[in-house]
C-alpha cells in the first residue's frame, strides 16, 4: 500500500482516520445493505477507477456563500475478478461497525454539513456504464484532481458513505445565479441510488501487492529446499488440471508468474501468452477453478460465438442522441460516460479464454471487433480505448492504452488467435484426473510462493553464460536452416524469457547452465509435439500449426 493522500479539507476534519483505518469495516457488496443502515458511516473501499472522466464538480461552502470550491467524481468499481480468497485475505481485518463510537454518526453528519457537502449545490453530473457483478460507488474526491488515480488503477478509499446522496430532483433551481454560465446537462441521472463515498483518503494499491505479504516475504528469503518443496507442491497441484501432463504444467507455472517488465517499441518484454490445446471442457473448467484459488484476479471469458457476438470486450465511450443545450440552438452530441469492457481490469490480472465449447459459425460485427480486440491484447498487451466523440459515433478515434493482463487460452484445437506458445496437451491417461485438492493450508504455501516470484527483480546473466547464448543461437540457426524452417529470434527470445522465469522459481538470482538447458528441453518437447500434431492432421487431412 502507498502512502496515504489526504482530499482538501479532511485532515483537518479527520486528524486521527489514520490511526483507526484498520478498524474501519469494507464497504462491498455483501455489506453495503447493513452499513448503509447507519447514517454516514466511515468506511473502507477496495475498487478500482472504472471512468474517470467527468468534469468536477462546483459547490459552494456553507461558511461562505462567496467561497467555491471542488470535487471530482470517480465510477470505482468493486475490484474486478478479484477472487474470493484474495478479496477476504486482503479485507481480514474487518471489524463490526459497532466498533466505531456511538455518537459518531452526529458527528460526521456535522462535519459533512460544515464542509457544505450537500448534493442541492452540485451541478455537474454525468453518466455510467457499469460491471453489475461488482459494488459501484461514486468516489466524491475533493480539492485538485488527483494525477495517479488513473484508469484501471486499484486505490483503497476511505470516506463517508451516503446512500441517499444520488437521489436527488433533477432541479437545479437552487444553483447561484453567479454560476448559471457553468452549468451543463444533467450527466449523473443514471447514478440514482447509487452509493456515494466521500473521500477522506486514499492509498494506490500496487497490483503487485500480495495479501498474504509476510508469507510471501518469508517465502522470498526462504532457503533452497523450501522453495523447491513449493514449487514441487503447485506442480503437482496443477498436473491433474491438465490432464496430467507434466510438460504442460510446468508451462502453465511459468505462465503464471509471467509479467510485463519494459516495453520496447511495441513489443511487451516478459509478455507470455500461453495456448493449451487439446484440453477437453471438463479440464478446462477445473483448470481454471484450480487458478482462481492460487491468482489474485482471474477472469474467464467463454468465447461461444453468442458471447462474442453479446459483450464488449474493451471499453469506450457511449454517446447519447443528439441534445439541445442550454443556451445552444444547435444540437450537440452528448458524450456521456464511459461504456466498461469484460477486459478492463486492474494490472496483473490474468484472463482465461475458455474455446474449449466453440462452435462454428458466422461472427457478427461486435464479435469480430471483439477478436481484433483479444488479439491486440496478446500480441502488443494493449487495450483499445475509444476517444473522441466515442466508440458507437461514425467519427470515433480508438486509442489504446498499455496494460499488464496475463492471457490464457484453453481449446481443444489450436487457437484462433496467434500465439507463439502452444503447448499441445498429451493425455497419460484414458480417464485422468482432472481435478486438483489442496487444503487451505498447502494453497497459503502455494500462494505466498507464487506471489515472492511474481515481484522478484534480481536477475543478472554471466559473461560465460551470454557466450553460451550467442553460440546455441548460431548452432540452432544452422540447425534448422537445413530443414527450411529457420529458427527465429523470437523463438530464441521465448526461450531466454522461460529460463528468468524459471530462475525466479528456483530462487536463483543469476541464469545458470542447468536453467538453461532446462528451458531448452521443455522448448524442444513442446515443438516436437507440435509438429507431430502437424503430421497427423496432415494424415487426416487438416491443418494445425504450432
Amino acid at each position: 500500500m502507498s502512502r496515504c493522500v489526504f482530499a482538501t479539507g479532511f485532515d483537518a476534519v479527520c486528524p486521527d482516520v489514520t490511526r483507526i483505518r484498520d478498524a474501519l469495516p469494507f464497504l462491498n457488496a455483501h455489506s453495503v445493505a447493513r452499513l448503509s443502515t447507519a447514517r454516514h458511516p466511515l468506511v473502507r473501499f477496495r475498487a478500482m477507477v472504472q471512468d474517470n472522466g467527468f468534469f468536477p464538480e462546483i459547490y459552494s461552502d456553507e461558511t461562505d456563500p462567496a467561497s467555491y470550491s471542488q470535487r471530482l467524481p470517480l465510477c470505482c468499481v468493486g475490484i474486478p475478478a478479484e477472487t474470493m480468497w484474495a478479496q477476504s485475505a486482503s479485507e481480514s481485518c474487518v471489524l463490526p461497525f459497532t466498533s466505531v463510537s456511538d455518537d459518531s454518526d452526529t458527528a460526521i453528519s456535522d462535519k459533512l454539513q460544515h464542509l457544505g457537502i450537500t448534493e442541492e449545490n452540485v451541478h455537474v453530473q454525468r453518466k455510467r456504464c457499469v460491471n453489475p457483478s461488482k459494488l459501484i460507488v461514486m468516489v466524491k474526491v475533493y480539492g485538485q484532481e488527483p494525477a495517479d488515480l488513473l484508469l484501471g488503477t486499484m486505490a483503497e478509499f476511505v470516506g463517508f458513505l451516503d446512500t441517499d446522496a444520488c437521489s436527488q430532483d433533477s432541479n437545479d433551481g437552487g444553483i447561484d445565479e453567479m454560476f448559471k454560465h457553468l452549468r451543463l446537462p444533467r450527466e449523473l441521472a443514471a447514478f440514482d441510488g447509487l452509493p456515494v463515498l466521500h473521500c477522506v483518503l486514499y492509498s494506490i494499491i500496487d497490483p503487485l501487492a500480495h495479501p498474504l505479504l509476510q508469507d510471501a516475504l518469508l517465502m522470498r528469503s526462504a532457503d533452497s529446499v523450501q522453495r523447491k518443496s513449493a514449487h514441487q507442491m503447485v506442480i503437482d497441484y496443477l498436473q491433474p488440471c491438465v490432464r496430467n501432463d507434466r510438460l504442460a504444467a510446468q508451462f502453465l507455472l511459468v505462465h503464471m508468474v509471467s509479467k510485463i517488465r519494459v516495453r520496447y517499441s511495441a513489443t511487451p518484454i516478459g509478455a507470455m501468452p500461453l495456448n493449451l490445446a487439446n484440453m477437453t471442457p471438463t479440464a478446462a473448467a477445473n483448470l481454471t477453478e484450480s487458478m482462481c484459488k492460487l491468482l489474485q484476479r482471474v477472469r474467464v471469458v467463454p468465447l461461444a460465438l453468442s458471447e462474442l457476438d453479446s459483450q464488449r470486450m474493451a471499453p469506450g465511450v457511449f454517446v447519447s442522441s443528439a441534445v439541445c443545450r442550454a443556451g445552444n440552438s444547435g444540437k450537440d452530441t452528448e458524450v456521456c460516460g464511459l461504456v466498461g469492457g469484460v477486459l478492463q481490469l486492474p494490472g496483473r490480472s490474468w484472463v482465461v479464454f475458455d474455446m474449449c465449447r466453440l462452435e462454428t459459425g458466422k461472427l457478427g460485427e461486435q464479435g469480430v471487433v471483439n477478436v481484433r480486440h483479444i488479439s491486440d491484447l496478446i500480441s502488443f498487451g494493449e487495450l483499445p480505448y475509444a476517444l473522441g466523440e466515442g466508440s458507437d459515433s461514425p467519427t470515433h478515434s480508438p486509442g489504446k492504452i498499455p496494460v499488464d493482463i496475463g492471457v490464457l487460452v484453453v481449446s481443444t484445437t489450436k487457437s484462433l488467435f496467434d500465439i507463439n506458445c502452444v503447448v499441445w496437451v498429451n493425455s497419460l491417461e484414458e480417464n485422468a484426473t482432472t481435478r486438483a485438492n489442496s487444503s487451505e493450508q498447502q494453497l497459503n504455501i502455494m500462494r505466498a510462493y507464487l506471489g515472492s516470484v511474481i515481484s522478484e527483480t534480481q536477475y543478472d546473466i554471466p559473461d560465460e553464460m551470454n557466450e553460451v547464448l550467442t553460440q546455441n543461437f548460431v548452432e540452432k540457426r544452422k540447425s534448422t536452416s537445413t530443414k527450411g524452417c529457420g529458427y527465429t529470434q523470437e523463438a530464441f527470445l521465448q526461450r531466454m524469457e522461460i529460463a528468468r522465469l524459471l530462475c525466479a522459481l528456483e530462487g536463483e538470482p543469476v541464469l545458470t547452465s542447468k536453467l538453461w538447458d532446462q528451458s531448452g528441453e521443455m522448448e524442444e518437447m513442446r515443438e516436437l509435439r507440435a509438429e507431430n500434431r502437424l503430421k497427423q492432421s496432415g494424415a487426416d487431412g487438416g491443418v494445425v500449426g504450432r
